[in-house]
């Protein structure tokens, strides 16, 4: 895990995985980030960003907006983070 990251540096991080990703990847890529790079207080700072932006992405991403209709996709995942991070 690298060093603790900014809020700023996260939504930075964010906006490149949109850039770069769509539907399924962008979701697959932001679980990666998270896992790979952040740690609990990070993920937590993760988490709310991507609620923040829900609305906006939603929108605009299919895939992301059947998730979220799914409901707690963003608890879940964060709890699989959370659970291999304490492992």
């Amino acid at each position: 895990m690298a060093d603790s990251w900014s809020r700023r540096q996260i939504e930075e991080r964010v906006d490149v995985l949109r850039e770069r990703y769509d539907g399924e990847e962008f979701a697959a890529a932001v679980e990666r980030f998270g896992r790979e790079e952040l740690d609990a207080a990070g993920r937590g700072e993760l988490g709310e960003i991507l609620l923040e932006r829900a609305g906006e992405h939603a929108r605009s991403n299919p895939a992301l907006r059947r998730r979220m209709d799914e409901g707690g996709w963003l608890r879940r995942t964060f709890r699989r983070l959370d659970q291999r991070a304490d492992d």
